[in-house]
């Protein structure tokens, strides 16, 4: 005998499937202030979003342009370092004598916290970093 209700389980399948397809958010590109991210013409960076978005970067060459505020990523956990372990950042990042300033970091299960996380044979420079707040015996 067949069951009465043997169209839900196809049904069922079917609704995950779209969900996972159209439902899952993936990052949106991050529209650089100019730059290609090579060597030669590296991304600019002039915003808090931009430079969160160097995460979806992370082999890639970047420049800031002028001096970011990240109090917008102060609640919380606060900033969400760039690069871990299984995905760190091997780029470069060259300040370029800017600041960033109002970083904050409350993240103490976490090693490798800051503005970076974790990198690999990358390079960061000419950059000026003005914490607001870190865990406690972080600095």
């Amino acid at each position: 005998m067949k069951p009465k209700y043997s169209w839900i389980h196809p049904i069922a399948i079917i609704g995950l499937l779209l969900t996972f397809t159209f439902g899952c958010k993936k990052e949106d590109p991050v529209e650089f202030a100019g730059g290609t991210g090579t060597k030669a013409d590296p991304y600019l960076i002039e915003s808090p979003e931009q430079l969160d978005g160097v995460r979806q970067n992370l082999d890639k060459h970047f420049g800031q342009i002028t001096d970011i505020d990240l109090s917008g990523y102060s609640s919380g956990e606060g900033w969400h370092p760039i690069g871990d372990e299984e995905n760190p950042f091997t780029g470069t990042f060259d300040g370029d004598g800017y600041k960033i300033t109002n970083l904050t970091i409350n993240r103490p299960e976490k090693i490798n916290i800051g503005l970076f996380g974790y990198i690999d044979k990358s390079t960061i420079k000419n950059t000026g970093l003005v914490m607001m707040k870190s865990r406690e015996n972080y600095l």
